[in-house]
């Protein structure tokens, strides 16, 4: 007489199913989690793909600026030289302009007090230039204090002309007054040399500004009294 199944055995392929269906389920549920983490990396990778790009063009952007920087910093630096050498060709076109002229200037102005007290002076003009000057005039307005003093000057018989290299002395006066101010610098003497003269090429004005300095005991230059004629 045949027996019938064990209950173990029964028992045993119960489990076995259990199993197959447990492993079933775990092999399903790491295949769906498998392709998530799938997805999400190939996620993390495009993101990080656009992120790469965004500082790549980031770069090329500082990069433009930097260069679009290093032109106008270039630009600026021919625009200065530029300048320069227009500066130095004015300079240069002034001298050679000078050296085919007369060039009459204030070579100083002398001063000294006379046995009355009075601040004597007088100015000594030179043509530097190549050439006469001819038909000059010449005269000096004084100030005391910025007060135009009453007229106590000389000046050449004009018209006048003065050769090439020849010193001569125009605008002798002397101060009255504050002669003691005017020496310790409390009160001020200046003295405008205003002269016009011709030369081959054409006329010229010329005006000096003079000054009494303390402390060089003597007048000093100023410089041009006439901003639209600041060389002679």
């Amino acid at each position: 007489m045949k027996e019938g199944p064990k209950w173990t055995d029964i028992a045993i392929v119960f489990l076995t199913a259990v199993i197959a269906v447990t492993s079933y389920l775990q092999w399903h549920e790491i295949h769906l989690g498998g392709q998530d983490t799938h997805d999400l990396a190939v996620a993390a990778k495009d993101q990080v793909t656009a992120i790469k790009s965004q500082v790549d063009q980031m770069k090329q952007e500082a990069t433009d600026t930097h260069d679009l920087a290093v032109a106008a910093k270039s630009q600026a630096i021919n625009t200065q030289r530029q300048a320069e050498a227009l500066k130095t060709l004015a300079e240069l076109s002034k001298r050679s302009f000078a050296a085919n002229r007369p060039f009459v200037s204030a070579d100083h102005v002398s001063s000294f007090i006379d046995p009355q007290g009075r601040l004597n002076y007088r100015a000594v003009m030179f043509n530097s230039g190549p050439f006469a000057a001819a038909d000059f005039h010449g005269h000096c307005d004084v100030y005391l204090d910025a007060v135009l003093m009453p007229a106590t000057t000389t000046a050449p018989v004009s018209p006048a002309t003065f050769a090439s290299g020849e010193h001569f002395e125009m605008c002798q006066g002397a101060a009255l007054t504050k002669v003691a101010e005017i020496m310790a610098g409390t009160a001020i003497l200046q003295i405008y040399i205003q002269v016009t003269y011709k030369g081959p090429a054409g006329d010229y004005v010329y005006c000096e500004k003079e000054q009494y300095s303390k402390d060089l005991g003597q007048f000093a230059d100023l410089g041009s009294c006439d901003p639209a004629h600041p060389f002679p």
